[in-house]
């Protein structure tokens, strides 16, 4: 693909090339070097859904898994609390604070998929789950400085 996109500018007269003045594309780190090499001055502008994807990817991602490993961390910090001298209840209650700590993780690590489905092919429990991501995204970005 790019031979072919490196044969389109060598085709294309220079006079020709010299009047763009932007390049819309997606992200494609080839392509971004065609168009430097051969358009110098374009502006290269990517499109919206490219642009929508990285940030899922980059930014969605990133804060999805830095929660889901503070569950996890919270879940071990839990269970190294109790020990032979814990009472019954204590222990009980630990235990049930535990579980949720890592259901909270496993639903945050399969969360990925349903923030790059599209809506409309969700299935029933997904959009749940999807909810969820969405409170934690609107609950951090309340508490980051």
């Amino acid at each position: 693909m790019k031979k072919d996109f490196e044969k389109f500018f060598e085709d294309v007269p220079s006079d020709s090339l010299s009047a763009v003045i932007a390049v819309a594309m997606d992200m494609n780190a080839s392509y971004n070097k065609l168009v430097t090499k051969h358009l110098p001055k374009a502006q290269i502008v990517y499109d919206r859904f490219h642009m929508q994807s990285q940030f899922g990817r980059d930014v969605l991602g990133v804060i999805r898994l830095d929660e889901a490993r503070r569950h996890k961390a919270k879940e071990k910090e839990i269970l190294a609390d109790i020990s032979d001298d814990t009472d019954k209840e204590t222990m009980k209650s630990l235990k049930q604070e535990a579980k949720a700590e890592k259901q909270e993780y496993s639903q945050l690590k399969k969360l990925r998929w349903s923030l790059l489905i599209n809506s409309d092919k969700l299935s029933d429990s997904k959009p749940s789950n999807y909810n969820l991501f969405c409170k934690i995204i609107t609950t951090l970005l309340f508490v980051m400085p």
